[in-house]
């Protein structure tokens, strides 16, 4: 059996800055920056979050397309180590169609929930985050996996300034619309800086196995590139294009069985 799963990030709009004025620390000279943006309490971002998905072979194969529109508001930041805290409020979502067996009930339940996250100095996330608000599983359920499938648009950057050409790498995870997750290791470059707005090409590969309640056994990899950009000026700030591809084999009582999902998630300042 073959899973197969892609998600694309398609780039939106230059972005636009919602922050206090810029951090001359966060300019080192004039060929490095410093990466992410100082985050400060009080930045707030809303966000357009669009999901498309093709699943084959499974117990819910079929379209999905999900919209859904989050704020996020930087709650706190660490004076010491740089670490900082969200909250994302889950505003606004439609499920445009979905495969026959989803329970979209799950998604649509998310709806003005929100999610508190954290984030180290670098940028990268510490967990999915947790539901605030949750008044049931099934809310916290489609909490995680909303907030997973963004995941893969935020990556770690290097504790140096570091000038456009540099390349480093950041642990992170990638998720699929069917609530799988899998920790992967983002391959990421600066490939240009244009004003206050910079943009990173990311890759990652990641061979993994596991028992998942829904599809069996299931042994593959998971991979994906794109592009993304950030705003020097908002930590929250983000729009790109990512593809993911997932390749491999279920097994569930004994039989394999081909399984394929091509996704594509579009996120940019709303």
């Amino acid at each position: 059996m073959t899973l197969v799963a892609t998600f694309a990030v398609v780039a939106g709009p230059a972005l636009a800055t919602a922050a206090a004025a810029p951090d001359p620390a966060r300019h080192v000279d004039s060929a490095t920056i410093q990466l992410p943006a100082a985050p400060a309490v009080g930045q707030t971002a809303r966000l357009a979050v669009m999901v498309d998905s093709e699943i084959v072979g499974s117990t819910t194969a079929g379209p999905l397309s999900v919209d859904l529109g989050v704020s996020r508001e930087v709650t706190g930041v660490d004076a010491n180590t740089g670490a900082y805290s969200t909250r994302s409020v889950m505003e606004d979502i439609a499920v445009g169609q979905a495969p026959p067996g989803f329970d979209v009930s799950v998604l649509e339940s998310v709806r003005s929930m929100s999610v508190l996250q954290q984030f180290d100095a670098t940028g990268a996330p510490l967990g999915p985050g947790v539901a605030e608000n949750a008044v049931s599983d099934e809310q916290s359920d489609g909490g995680r996996r909303l907030m997973r499938l963004m995941a893969v648009t935020t990556v770690g950057y290097p504790s140096e300034p570091v000038a456009v050409g540099a390349s480093w790498s950041s642990s992170g995870t990638a998720s699929d619309t069917s609530g799988i997750s899998v920790d992967v290791v983002y391959q990421c470059r600066l490939v240009a800086v244009e004003g206050r707005t910079f943009t990173i090409e990311v890759s990652f590969a990641q061979d993994f196995s596991i028992a998942d309640p829904l599809h069996g056994q299931i042994d593959a990899t998971i991979s994906g590139q794109g592009t993304l950009q950030g705003s020097l000026d908002n930590v929250l700030l983000v729009s790109g294009a990512i593809t993911q591809t997932v390749d491999g084999v279920t097994t569930s009582n004994g039989v394999t069985t081909p399984l394929s999902a091509d996704s594509s998630i579009q996120i940019a300042p709303a």
